[in-house]
This record gives structure tokens, sequence and C-alpha cells, in this order.
């Protein structure tokens, strides 16, 4: 006699499979068959996983939100970390770097180095850190970062 999953074992599942899928840290991110399996999906079912409903609309939503995640990515980047000196609410003219903006797009540029960039961009190069070569060649970081 063959038993079906229950309604909540299936919610369970799909919960696995989706944590296993989507999370970078375990050997089966981005792979659906391999992420299926591990939830305890049958073979069969794993083979096919991606032609379920639940599947197309979860990863269209996915998709979405990383499409917005990588527009505000790329809005840190394009941020003007200058910032005009107004005394007694008059335009000076003058210019100084907010540390607080130059900090956020000095992170953000290090996050996105060492993910998408990791091959090129690997945080250790010769046993050394790349953060901390980035950080030290540059006196606006390194002020900020004190090293």
């Amino acid at each position: 006699m063959t038993t079906h999953p229950t309604t909540k074992d299936q919610s369970l599942q799909k919960t696995l499979f989706w944590t296993n899928y989507l999370s970078q840290d375990t050997e089966t991110f981005g792979n659906a068959y391999q992420s299926a399996i591990k939830a305890g999906y049958s073979n069969d079912s794993a083979k096919n996983i991606t032609r379920r409903d639940w599947f197309k609309v979860g990863n269209v939503r996915t998709n979405e939100m990383l499409d917005i995640a990588e527009q505000n990515m790329l809005d840190i980047l394009n941020t003007d970390c200058n910032e005009e000196i107004i005394i007694d609410n008059k335009h000076t003219g003058l210019y100084r770097i907010n540390p607080q903006l130059l900090r956020i797009k000095a992170e953000m540029s290090v996050f996105i180095a060492s993910t998408l960039g990791k091959k090129r961009y690997n945080k250790k190069i010769d046993g050394v850190n790349i953060e901390t070569v980035i950080v030290q060649n540059n006196p606006h970081l390194k002020s900020l970062f004190r090293l």
C-alpha cells in the first residue's frame, strides 16, 4: 500500500526544499534536483520539481526580489558620497565626503567583489585578506575602518 504525505508533511518538504535550494550555505544551492532529494522527495518527483506550479511561482518571486536587490546595490554603488558644506543655511560651494555613505559604499563593494566576483576577487590571495588590502590602499577607507 502506498502512503501519500499529509499536507503538513508536504508543507515541511517544500520549506526544506526552498531552504536547500536558496541557501548559499548548502551544497545543493541552486540545484533543484539535489535540493528536492535532500528534502525527501522521490527521485521521480525531484526530476520534475521545476515543473510544479509552486516552484514556478516561488522562483518568479525570488527572481523579482533579486532584481530589486541588484537595483538597490547599483543605487548604493552609484551614490555620490560628496555633500555640500552649508554654513548658516547658505551654500558654500565646498564639498566634503560623507564618511557614513562612503563606508556603506565600501562595504557594498567588498560584498559584491567577494560574492559575485569571488573568482576574480577572492577574499584571500596568497593568504592575505583582500578586504584589508583594499582598505589599506585607500586613505579615505583606511580612516573609516581604522586599520
